[in-house]
């Protein structure tokens, strides 16, 4: 009998699917896992230390605004500083742990280089980066998980394994479906996905594609929460789609769209058989 590497449950549908993964897949999976769970580990570490500084710097009234960026430049300077409040024999010890901080964020660079690295490396992964909201932890994660596709019929199943797809509480012939499960499933892809797919959302200014059109639809609708789990929901059944048929990712520019659209509506109607998407 196979080892199995990855089981999911799906409540809505009764349904158990598992996933089996090759030692190839598995050697990616842990490589990736590694680097993100130690990257989180150095985030964690780089906040804390952060806040340690601002409250130290706090208690002789000097305050920096919000971010990395202004702690990174501001604090050399304060440090550099002679006629402020900070005392004299406190700024060593002040400097050291700036140094900590500088030397964190090598890391997590270096550490984010290597990933990157990595998906390049790999022709499958750096087919998912063209996704819309897919970043090299998320395709690594992805293929990992996904693997050929073959242990799932469909996209929709891929979904609902994840947890993309709403419970559904149904009963005599009424059909009621609410939010996403948030503590089944793959919890970690699920939480990666949804962040890209956010991260894309908010940086969308203008509809280059169709599918930048259906999304700020729905934003018009229902909000960019909601439409952050679309796009996840989406991501993940056009990524089983490409691994099973080993296609690339098509982008559809809202130009070569309307051209084509154009195009038909001028042939002859015995022409006309199958209609642009």
């Amino acid at each position: 009998m196979a080892k199995l590497n990855v089981i999911g449950v799906d409540l809505a549908k009764n349904v158990i699917q598992i996933s089996v993964l090759s030692p190839s897949n598995r050697e990616l999976r842990n490589s990736a896992l590694t680097r993100r769970k130690f990257a989180e580990f150095l985030v964690h570490e780089r906040v804390s230390l952060s806040n340690h500084l601002r409250g130290l710097l706090m208690e002789f009234g000097i305050v920096i605004p919000q971010g990395f960026t202004a702690l990174y430049r501001q604090l050399p300077e304060i440090l550099e500083d002679g006629d402020n409040e900070l005392p004299d024999w406190y700024r060593p010890t002040l400097n050291l742990l700036y140094g900590r901080l500088c030397d964190l964020r090598e890391d997590l660079e270096q550490l984010n280089d290597e990933l990157k690295m990595l998906v390049q490396q790999h022709p499958v992964c750096r087919r998912l980066t063209a996704l819309e909201g897919i970043g090299p932890v998320c395709s690594v994660l992805l293929y990992a998980t996904l693997g050929t596709g073959e242990a799932f019929a469909n996209g929709r199943q891929f979904s609902a394994y994840l947890g993309l797809t709403p419970k559904q509480f149904s009963s005599g012939g009424k059909v009621n479906l609410v939010g996403i499960s948030k503590r089944v499933a793959n919890r970690r892809l699920r939480a990666v996905l949804i962040q890209g797919a956010r991260a894309y959302v908010y940086h969308m200014r203008e509809p280059k594609t169709a599918k930048d059109r259906w999304l700020l639809a729905i934003v018009e609708r229902s909000g960019k929460c909601k439409v952050a789990v679309a796009l996840a929901n989406k991501n993940v059944r056009t990524a089983w789609a490409m691994l099973t048929q080993n296609t690339e990712y098509q982008h559809y520019p809202l130009a070569a769209r309307n051209a084509a659209r154009k195009e038909f509506s001028e042939r002859p109607q015995s022409d006309r058989r199958y209609p642009p998407r």
